[in-house]
């Protein structure tokens, strides 16, 4: 039995290597829309006054329980030139163990903590939301908001 005991203990290791890279590759090959679906960002109004707080609506399934972090990019054009929509400040967010659940059909507002215009101005948000999964692996989707108006 003794003699056995290093083939035994190879066959373990080659094993358990085996169970690690099938749940490696099982993360790494499925899709986003496994763990979650980003349907839409959309401004709370079409029309915001300067110095008024910019709100959002996010329609987003998350399928799995998972950390997750949002990005959110305010660009905007100024003049409406030919250089068109600028970065003007970016906000991040996180939850971990987030979900799962299905987005409201009225979800709540939620405020773009950043700085924000002070002039009058035509912007969108770029918005990514990554689900952190494990061995550093992340899923990302990008949306954009409709155009919105700072007056």
């Amino acid at each position: 039995m003794k003699e056995h005991i290093p083939y035994i203990s190879s066959i373990i290791v080659v094993v358990g290597a085996l169970v690690f890279l099938f749940h490696v590759a099982y993360l790494l090959l499925t899709p986003p829309s496994y763990w979650f679906t980003y349907h839409a960002i959309k401004p709370a109004q079409d029309v915001f006054q300067i110095g008024e707080p910019l709100k959002f609506l996010s329609f987003a399934d998350f399928h799995k329980k998972t950390d997750v972090r949002w990005n959110d990019v305010l660009r905007c054009n100024f003049d409406m030139d030919q250089f068109g929509y600028l970065f003007f400040s970016e906000y991040t967010s996180q939850a971990d163990s987030w979900g799962p659940f299905k987005s409201a059909t009225t979800p709540r507002p939620w405020a773009y903590n950043e700085r924000i215009p002070q002039a009058p101005t035509t912007c969108f948000v770029d918005s990514t939301i990554t689900v952190k999964l494990p061995y550093g692996i992340t899923k990302q989707q990008e949306i954009f908001s409709p155009e919105f108006r700072i007056e």
